[in-house]
């Protein structure tokens, strides 16, 4: 986990007025990601950890990636490196 990504979100997402799910889902990958912001949970895991439906996650997800807050990389099926979206710091 990242204290300083992780608080780069709380401020950003207070300053741009980013709530619910949307919120909620940037804070849990800042929880996941590293102190350069790559991180690569499942969405699966996300539901279930939040609680949300995976269409509401797949949705939220490609929302903040489209108005620029994530990037997206495919995950490297033999490597299993990071291919879920990061937080942009």
């Amino acid at each position: 986990m990242s204290s300083k990504i992780l608080g780069n979100v709380w401020d950003a997402c207070a300053a741009h007025d980013i709530k619910g799910a949307k919120l909620v889902i940037m804070a849990r990958l800042a929880d996941y990601s590293n102190d350069d912001g790559v991180c690569y949970p499942s969405v699966e895991t996300i539901c279930r950890q939040l609680g949300l439906g995976e269409s509401t996650v797949r949705t939220a997800i490609a929302e903040l990636e489209s108005s620029g807050w994530l990037r997206r990389r495919q995950r490297d099926r033999k490597s299993g490196s990071a291919g879920m979206p990061r937080p942009i710091s």
